[in-house]
């Protein structure tokens, strides 16, 4: 028989830490809120992120309705895809520190479902993008964006690695 906590007196638990179930151990433990943990969003970081970001809902909107228009998931060939944004998958990464240069390219993107996980298996890791079958059509649509790129990332390095691969 487990013994009783004594934060919460239940005794369907065995103790944790310092007589107190788990539960009632990992709110003691918590790291509390402080101002040096809250990530400060002033009106500058606001603005610049916007002006970083201007032409997403644009590019976003264009894709979802060729998705709409039929497209299916390059990946695993489901018909299930919905024209919504999560199923447009960036090959390089869209954020500002690694290839903002081609965030909006159209050749920078691939069709995968989302609710069927493919886009969340392709962003996952990239040693299981690489065995994925949509990694082969990602790789094709890059090289005709290769010389945009300027960022040499681990994400870009896979690809160029591959195109050496290709060419032996």
């Amino acid at each position: 028989m487990n013994k009783e906590c004594i934060i919460c007196h239940r005794t369907d638990q065995p103790w944790f830490s310092k007589k107190r179930c788990k539960s009632c151990a990992s709110k003691t433990y918590a790291k509390p809120v402080t101002k040096s943990r809250i990530i400060k969003q002033t009106d500058k970081n606001k603005e610049q992120r916007k002006e970083d970001r201007a032409d997403f809902p644009e590019f976003f909107a264009r894709h979802c309705a060729i998705i709409k228009e039929g497209k299916v998931c390059e990946n695993c060939g489901s018909k299930n895809l919905q024209g919504i944004s999560a199923e447009v998958a960036h090959i390089l990464s869209k954020n500002k520190k690694s290839h903002p240069e081609v965030a909006t390219n159209d050749n920078n993107i691939v069709y995968l479902c989302f609710w069927g996980g493919c886009h969340t298996k392709f962003d996952s890791s990239l040693s299981v993008r690489r065995e994925m079958p949509v990694f082969k059509i990602a790789a094709e649509r890059l090289k005709t964006i290769r010389h945009l790129i300027i960022n040499k990332t681990k994400e870009s390095q896979q690809f160029e690695e591959y195109w050496e691969n290709q060419k032996l």
